[in-house]
């Protein structure tokens, strides 16, 4: 299994981790927008599987950075 807090937990900065944490949200708004055209043109099945996938991917790393219990130590003193 993939450690995805890996470059917050190895960046101490409260700013770097928001910033982490912000790109994810991002390319997660990305994801839908994307999964939301093919949808409404009815185009690209797969591709819209596929980015279903990685939507719940990115929604399952945001919501273990936005955990309280989870920011790696350091990060917020």
């Amino acid at each position: 299994m993939t450690d995805n807090n890996a470059t917050p937990a190895n960046d101490t900065s409260l700013p770097k981790y928001l910033q982490n944490t912000q790109d994810k949200a991002t390319r997660l708004s990305g994801v839908m927008a994307a999964i939301s055209t093919l949808a409404d043109e009815d185009k690209c099945r797969n591709g819209q599987i596929a980015l279903i996938y990685l939507a719940e991917e990115l929604a399952d790393e945001l919501c273990n950075d936005l955990d309280s219990l989870r920011i790696p130590k350091g990060v917020v003193a």
